[in-house]
């Protein structure tokens, strides 16, 4: 028997930075695991903070590339998008040993709708639990509309004219053609019509302080009727630059919709009027988290690999607004 299906002991490991709530909800869930089966757990976070992310986050993961036969599986989340590098190297190692237990959660693989990813012959790709951005997404484009036309009275012809700014990273290609469908559904327009009135803006590290800085500059120099963000830091980060342009003397009002759930985001969902904030898309972390466990432990109990994708897992929106 392989030496890793002897122990009961766990490497997770959270790549990248930013998304603190996100890990702090993790690891709750994960420790009960661990305390429900018996395992012990050795906690790690890649560093993805700065411009040698990349480097880093291949340096830390070799450590345990060195260290993985003293385990019985590896966990590894990234909701911060890794390294094009990072990611391709997790490949590479799930090739070359595809009987040791890995299981992914929302690691981007490939920039396509999650529930159709790409084959690839050239690298194994690990089980990976993920929601449906693609879908989540289109729930956002719609919530954004209802908003203007229910909540606003935004006659739907200027709608149609409002231009509508994506904030993200140099992923989450799901996210941002989920909302440009959503957005051609919600007013009918075409789809090269949408491409003029909803702008792609990449925020580099997804993180609170770039895409305040970003957005302050769109709000100085373009037109700019609402903000899309692709995470719920960048939500946060962009109602900043709305409240200064606003106390500078900025006239008109605009709605921030995020992605993520995060617990700030999702209270001041709860006053659109006095916060901007209409609404965020919640991602049901504690399922993702359950899930994976739950496929990785069958996997190091039968030598079973599961389901190379496990897709969709539900978003709950968080808002009444978005009903039929």
């Amino acid at each position: 028997m392989a030496s890793w299906r002897r122990r009961k002991s766990l490497w997770i490991l959270f790549a990248a930075s930013t998304a603190r709530e996100f890990y702090g909800r993790a690891i709750g869930e994960l420790a009960q695991f661990c305390e429900e089966k018996s395992y012990t757990a050795d906690y790690r976070v890649l560093d993805g903070d700065n411009e040698f992310s990349g480097r880093a986050q291949l340096d830390q993961f070799h450590k345990f590339l060195d260290r993985r036969g003293s385990y019985s599986g590896c966990v590894l989340i990234s909701p911060a998008i890794t390294d094009n590098a990072f990611t391709e190297r997790v490949l590479q190692f799930c090739r070359a040993n595809h009987r040791f237990p890995l299981i992914t959660i929302d690691l981007n693989f490939a920039d396509s709708p999650a529930s159709n990813p790409p084959q690839r012959d050239t690298y194994y790709i690990p089980p990976c639990v993920k929601v449906d951005d693609y879908m989540g997404a289109q729930l956002a484009a719609k919530s954004l509309y209802q908003y203007w036309r229910d909540e606003q009275s935004v006659p739907e012809n200027d709608i149609r004219r409002k231009v509508v700014y994506i904030l993200k990273g140099n992923h989450a290609k799901s996210r941002e053609e989920g909302f440009c469908v959503g957005w051609e559904a919600a007013t009918g327009l075409e789809a090269a019509a949408v491409r003029t009135q909803v702008k792609v803006r990449y925020i580099e590290r997804w993180s609170f302080f770039s895409a305040m800085n970003h957005a302050r500059g769109f709000l100085q120099q373009e037109q700019v009727d609402a903000f899309f963000c692709c995470n719920d830091e960048m939500t946060l980060g962009a109602r900043v630059a709305v409240l200064q342009a606003t106390a500078a003397g900025f006239q008109r009002q605009i709605p921030l919709i995020g992605f993520d759930g995060n617990e700030a985001v999702r209270e001041l969902a709860q006053l659109p009027e006095e916060t901007g904030i209409i609404d965020t898309i919640v991602t049901n972390i504690e399922e993702q988290v359950q899930t994976a466990m739950h496929l990785l432990d069958g996997w190091i109990q039968s030598a079973t690999r599961p389901t190379r994708y496990q897709l969709p897992l539900p978003i709950v929106p968080r808002s009444v607004r978005l009903r039929e």
